[in-house]
């Protein structure tokens, strides 16, 4: 049986998909289709790509631990969360700093646009980073590639009663009443009481002898917890915010 449309119809002969019948030059009018067929796949391929890139830039990827991410993990998309730890590095065209979720630490970098850009973090921030893993001298780091990809949080206290073995190592923000301050050899150890029981109280050491601090001061301040002598302690990062004078 004839397939309809594949034959010339002023000579008879067979085109195939031609257009145009190469024995007489007659137009094939039948192929109208064939070439609207052809337009709508390019459109519908246009659009479908189109929307996996939509949902790629939409799509919120997985929050994830520092600490389970390796080099394995080369290329790859991750969100984390942490405070930002010591002041960031920042030079023309370029911003890294350290981030602690307290699981583990991963320095982020942006580069050129980015940096000029970026609104720069400060020591003590808690903050969102979505970024590219990169493999460098053989330790990960976080690509950030879009200035939208650094959400700054809001702070997460931690309650000073609820601080044991289980947070040794890990870096927290708290806030309390100072109680007893004394000086040490390079800074000053104050204990730093959440008010609800007597019970609930925390030592903090800063490595700053110029610092100033008096008992009876509502104060919020963050670090990383640490045993010395059988005893945790905080031993604080960066400054101290006077909730109270």
């Amino acid at each position: 049986m004839e397939e309809k449309g594949s034959y010339c119809p002023s000579c008879g002969k067979f085109v195939g998909a031609l257009e145009k019948c190469p024995y007489c030059g007659a137009e094939i009018k039948k192929r109208l289709s064939i070439r609207l067929t052809k337009i709508l796949s390019i459109c519908v391929s246009i659009v479908g790509l189109a929307a996996i890139y939509f949902m790629a830039r939409v799509k919120e990827v997985d929050l994830i631990k520092i600490k389970d991410i390796d080099i394995g993990m080369n290329f790859a998309t991750v969100r984390v969360r942490g405070t930002v730890i010591r002041h960031p590095f920042i030079k023309q065209g370029y911003i890294s700093f350290l981030l602690d979720d307290g699981t583990g630490e991963i320095r982020v970098r942006a580069y050129g646009d980015i940096a000029e850009r970026l609104h720069v973090p400060r020591e003590g921030d808690y903050v969102e980073v979505t970024g590219v893993i990169q493999i460098k001298a053989g330790e990960p780091v976080i690509l950030l590639n879009a200035i939208d990809r650094l959400k700054f949080l809001n702070k997460r206290y931690t309650e000073i009663g609820e601080i044991n073995e289980k947070y040794l190592g890990k870096v927290v923000w708290v806030r309390g009443w100072v109680k007893d301050v004394w000086d040490i050899k390079k800074g000053k150890i104050f204990v730093l009481a959440d008010g609800k029981t007597p019970e609930n109280t925390i030592k903090c050491v800063i490595f700053n002898p110029h610092f100033v601090i008096f008992p009876g001061q509502k104060v919020e301040c963050y670090g990383r917890i640490k045993e010395y002598r059988g005893e945790l302690e905080l031993v604080i990062y960066g400054d101290i915010n006077y909730l109270s004078r």
